[in-house]
C-alpha cells in the first residue's frame, strides 16, 4: 500500500495520506529501519503542502527517528545526508 501511494506522489491528498502513514504505523523502529529512507520522502513531499499540522508532525517523526537511532551513525547519518538539504530549504 505505501508503494501506491510513493508512486502517487504528485497529488496533494496522496501526500498528507502518505505522510499519516509514514508517521503512524504501529511498528518498532528497529523493524522499520530498512524502510525509513523510502518513508523519508513523503515526510519532506509533505512538508511543501505548508500546512503547520502536518509539518509538525513530519518533524516530530524525523525527530524520533534522530532519537532512536543516535547511536547507530551508520544507519542515521545516509538517511540525514539525504534529507538536510531539503530540509534546510524549508527554514
Amino acid at each position: 500500500m505505501l508503494e501506491t501511494f510513493l508512486q502517487a506522489k504528485e497529488d496533494a491528498s496522496y501526500i498528507k495520506e502518505t505522510n499519516e502513514l509514514c508517521y503512524l504505523i504501529p511498528a518498532k523502529l528497529k523493524s522499520l529501519i530498512e524502510y525509513i529512507p523510502s518513508m523519508s520522502r513523503p515526510l519532506i513531499d509533505s512538508m511543501k503542502l505548508n500546512q503547520v499540522e502536518i509539518i509538525e508532525n513530519g518533524i516530530t517523526t524525523i525527530q524520533m527517528w534522530v532519537s532512536a537511532l543516535s547511536g547507530f551513525p551508520e544507519i542515521l547519518d545516509p538517511i540525514l545526508d539525504n534529507m538536510l538539504p531539503e530540509l534546510n530549504s524549508f527554514l
